[in-house]
């Protein structure tokens, strides 16, 4: 596990393989760690998979919002130096990638 900080907040994630960057964006209730199935995806895509607030080894309480939760991993790809990704969600996580869709 990696962690970096985004607004005076840590925010832990998981970082593996290479390829095109691909966000794993958990739901309501679920951790990073949910996604491990699909770790075999890092044999063609970098996976970036965060716990958002309040979720998992995140405990960052304050502010737990869609759009929060978007813009906090739009921070982590910035602080990655990542551009460009592919983001992926599942139930509230799908709804913070189409906030992330949504945004300029």
């Amino acid at each position: 596990m990696e962690e970096t900080i985004i607004k005076n907040k840590i925010m832990p994630y998981l970082r593996m393989g290479c390829g095109d960057p691909l966000v794993l964006i958990h739901g309501l209730g679920g951790i990073k760690e949910n996604w491990n199935k699909q770790f075999v995806l890092s044999e063609h895509y970098e996976l970036i998979i965060p716990d958002l607030r309040g979720h998992g080894e995140n405990l960052t309480l304050d502010g737990i919002t869609i759009n929060n939760f978007a813009k906090d991993i739009l921070s982590l790809l910035n602080e990655l130096n990542i551009q460009k990704a592919h983001i992926c969600g599942l139930s509230m996580g799908g709804t913070v990638t189409q906030e992330i869709y949504r945004r300029p």
